[in-house]
């Protein structure tokens, strides 16, 4: 039996219409795994950018620690070695002074 060219028409159309929305669901399904995927990924990076930042952040704190424990100390040095020089100072200027009066 031959069928009306129309309804042999309509058939293909329909089964066009049906692949289409296969694929369709098929590519939106495909979206959003690649979606999920980069995500994913996206989250990945995040946490890693993060604890780079983290970590960095604990070494530049450690070496401003390291360097304010070294310039401390270096301004305790210098304290101790200007206060030896003004004792220094203030004994040669009461010799001196007791020195004067002996004189005279």
């Amino acid at each position: 039996m031959i069928k009306n060219p129309l309804d042999k028409i309509k058939e293909t159309e329909d089964k066009a219409k049906k692949s289409l929305e296969q694929a369709e669901v098929g590519a939106q399904e495909k979206v959003g795994a690649f979606q999920n995927e980069v995500e994913k990924e996206y989250l990945i990076i995040e946490k890693v950018a993060q604890e780079r930042k983290e970590q960095a952040t604990a070494e530049a704190s450690k070496k401003i620690e390291v360097l304010n424990e070294e310039k401390t100390k270096e301004i305790v040095e210098k304290v101790a070695e200007v206060e030896k020089k003004s004792a220094q100072n203030m004994d040669a200027c009461v010799d001196y002074i007791v020195g004067e009066f002996i004189k005279n």
